[in-house]
């Protein structure tokens, strides 16, 4: 995750999608940009930062479409 202002302009509150600490701290687009040119000064094209992160791109080239989309849409439904 990358801490930005697209979820609150969906409407949701950024506290329900970034985490400030643990495995799935939400990086600044600054962090981002400095992990990205890290990757390309050691000519690597592709770049996801964190296991975590590396583990879940992998299940994305093995699940069905249909089974990740439902789980974005979970994850994009409003909590009242």
């Amino acid at each position: 995750m990358t801490r930005t202002d697209f979820h609150e302009k969906l409407g949701f509150e950024s506290k329900d999608f970034y985490k400030d600490r643990g495995k799935w701290k939400a990086m600044t687009p600054e962090e981002v940009v400095d992990i990205s040119l890290q990757y390309l000064d050691k000519d690597k094209i592709v770049c996801v930062p964190g296991g975590h992160y590396r583990f879940i791109s992998s299940l994305f080239r093995i699940l069905p479409q249909s089974v990740i989309y439902e789980m974005a849409s979970s994850m994009m439904r409003r909590k009242k």
